[in-house]
Order: structure tokens, then C-alpha cells, then sequence
């Protein structure tokens, strides 16, 4: 798969570790939260895969508090996100990155196919228009901004807590698996956060969200980009509908019979959408009908039921509840619960980090 452009400015994309010798894990392990749209990709396509689904140990982590944590950073992650997947001597913080593994070392009957038909390309260009899309821009965009800003709090104060708990001769000598220091990992971490905040909140007078026209040129170019992507999938379920002559296209998949990548990847941004627009979702399953009996299919089939497990939302509100996350709102919300100060050293990096994040950011979203 050639490598896509960035789907979302602010957030930074992971990678793919050699592990040696006894670090190899006998068995695949998949670390992932079901509420996040990246980690949900990733266990698709296990899902998917020929590798024995059951063989697979899946280990769920609270975020933002276990991934921002000093043990999650130094045993899979130094970018403090999921999903991971650490397979045969690899281990893989990217979901992309995932994807393409699977794809070329355990394929899924789609991708096979795909592949033995020299259709491998239709993949790429497909995953690569998913992957234009603004997820992040959405999802806040229909979210509370309280509730948002809230989470965000959360993650700073989970990680000021981690990089304080850390000794100065740790942070800067301990290396994690991208060569980073421990104090570098989470110097950019902090700074990336606080840039979300800045540019996902709509009460604030300094946030470029407050500039109209930006605003408006982000946002109708992330709506076109959805609609490509659903231009998209209705040439190749026509095509593929044509090219197998069938009089029913009510079990259509993007690629034949089978699931692939394609799939998994429009599969995930229409579960996104059905749960925070579906009025939108309503639109465009009638701009593009034959996407709609396409899902209406892709639901019936057992490789679905674990992304509807994901986005289930009695357990994600229980899990939420048992966490502590209603009283971590609340103290946001009275500001007793707070990041600790950082160092003044620290702070001193991370406010460094934050201005050429910022300033990179508003150059390339104003083009």
C-alpha cells in the first residue's frame, strides 16, 4: 500500500519496532480502546484476517489514563496511542501500519482475492480517500465541547503526573522504542494535546475556530472529502455488481465476495457516522443507495459483530462510569481537577513544542 496523506494535522502518526529474541510475543496481542476510531480499524481487520481469531490476546486499556501512562510508553507505544498490535517480531502503533501487515502476511479472504487479481491497487486508492477525511474534525464537531475539552484535561493531567513521577535522569536518558527520551515523548505529547484543546474549543476568542473563513474552508473541504469517499464506494459496488452480473445487489462487497481493507475502512467511518449524524448518514445513504444495501450486507456478517461490540453503547457509558470519568468531569468543571505545573524546564519545551505545532498547523489549514 503506498503511504496516504495525513488524515489529521494535529495528530502524529506511529510506526512500525523490531523486537529481538525473547522479546517476541508467542501469540498476537492487540492493545485497544473500543470508543476509538483507530483502534476500531485495527480489530477489524484481526477480525478479518486468517490469523485464528481466538489465538489473539486482546488486552483493553483505559484512555486516557493507562495510554498516557509511563508503562505504556515504554512497553508498546512512545506516541501513547492505540491501537497496537504486537505480532510475530513486530510491534505496530499505527492502524494504517496494521492494515498493510495483515494485508501482506495474513490477508483476509477479500484481500486475497483483491490481490490475486491484481486489484490490490483499488485498495490503496480507496483507503487512501478514507484517509483524507477528518475524523478528529467531525466527531468534535457534534460532541459537547465541554465533553471534549474535558477528556483532553484528563489526558494533560495524566501525563503531567507521568513526566513529574519520572526522575530527571530518566526522562532524559531513557530511550523508547522510536529513539525519543522519555522527556522528548512526552514534551511533544503534552504540546500536541494542548494544541487539540486549543483548536476543538468554540469559547475561545483565541482559537483559530473563531476565524470564519478558516473554519469554514476546513469544513467543507472535509465534507467533500466524505462524499468522495462514498462516490467512491458506489463505482466500485456498481463495478463489482457489473462484473459478477448479478440481478441482486443486496450482497455486494466492495471488492467481491469477500471482505477487504476497503471494507474495514468505510465500514468504521459508517459506524462513526450513524452514531453522532444520522441525519447525515440518512443523506448520504440516498445520494449513494447502493452504499446503503452495501452496509445493510456488511452488517449481517459475522466479522461484524466485533465493531458494533466496539461502539456498544451501554458498555462504553458503564466502562466510563467504573473508571471515574463522571466525578473527573466534574472536577474539570469546578477547576479542582487540574494538571500539576511542570517543571519550569519542562514547561519551557513544551510551550516551544506548542508554537510550532500551532504555527504549522495554521499554515497548512489555510491552504
Amino acid at each position: 500500500m503506498s503511504p496516504p496523506p495525513s488524515p489529521t494535522l494535529l495528530l502524529k502518526k506511529g510506526g512500525t519496532y523490531t523486537v529481538k529474541g525473547n522479546n517476541r510475543q508467542p501469540q498476537p496481542r492487540f492493545w485497544y480502546a473500543p470508543g476509538s476510531f483507530n483502534s476500531q480499524k485495527g480489530h477489524l481487520a484481526l477480525r478479518c484476517s486468517s490469523i485464528d481469531y481466538s489465538s489473539i490476546d486482546f488486552r483493553l486499556v483505559e484512555f486516557p489514563e493507562e495510554i498516557q501512562s509511563l508503562e505504556f510508553a515504554r512497553l508498546c507505544n512512545p506516541n501513547m496511542s492505540v491501537p497496537v498490535l504486537e505480532i510475530d517480531d513486530k510491534i505496530i502503533t499505527d492502524s494504517l501500519d496494521i492494515t498493510r501487515y495483515l494485508s501482506a502476511n495474513y490477508p483476509s479472504k477479500g484481500d486475497t482475492k483483491a490481490s490475486n487479481s491484481s486489484k490490490s491497487l483499488v485498495i490503496d486508492t480507496f483507503i487512501a480517500a478514507t484517509l483524507k477525511w477528518d475524523e478528529y474534525l467531525f466527531s468534535y464537531r457534534r460532541l459537547p465541547t465541554f465533553l471534549g475539552i474535558a477528556v483532553h484535561n484528563i489526558r494533560l493531567v495524566c501525563l503531567s503526573d507521568a513526566i513529574i513521577k519520572a526522575t530527571s535522569q530518566e526522562i532524559d536518558t531513557e530511550t523508547l522504542l522510536d529513539g525519543r527520551t522519555l522527556r522528548r515523548a512526552y514534551v511533544e505529547k503534552i504540546a500536541q494535546v494542548r494544541s487539540l484543546i486549543k483548536f476543538g474549543r468554540t469559547d475561545d476568542e483565541e482559537s483559530s475556530l473563531q476565524q470564519p473563513e478558516l473554519l469554514a474552508r476546513r469544513i467543507s473541504s472535509n465534507d467533500q472529502r466524505l462524499d468522495d469517499i462514498f462516490s467512491l464506494a458506489s463505482s466500485m459496488l456498481t463495478d463489482n455488481n457489473n462484473n459478477n452480473n448479478k440481478n441482486d445487489n443486496t450482497e455486494l462487497l466492495l471488492m467481491g465476495d469477500n471482505i477487504s481493507s476497503a471494507d474495514i475502512y468505510l465500514a468504521v467511518i459508517v459506524s462513526r457516522i450513524s452514531m453522532l449524524d444520522g441525519p447525515l448518514m440518512e443523506e448520504l445513504f440516498e445520494k449513494y443507495p447502493i452504499t446503503r444495501k452495501w452496509w445493510t450486507h456488511f452488517k449481517s456478517l459475522p466479522e461484524a459483530v466485533v465493531l458494533f461490540g466496539d461502539n456498544d453503547k451501554k458498555s462504553n457509558i458503564t466502562a466510563l462510569i467504573k473508571s471515574g470519568k463522571p466525578w473527573k468531569f466534574l472536577g474539570y468543571a469546578l477547576g479542582c481537577y487540574k494538571p500539576k505545573p511542570l517543571p519550569d524546564d519542562i514547561e519551557r519545551d513544551v510551550q516551544a513544542e506548542y508554537n510550532k505545532i500551532n504555527d504549522d498547523y495554521l499554515a497548512t489549514a489555510a491552504t
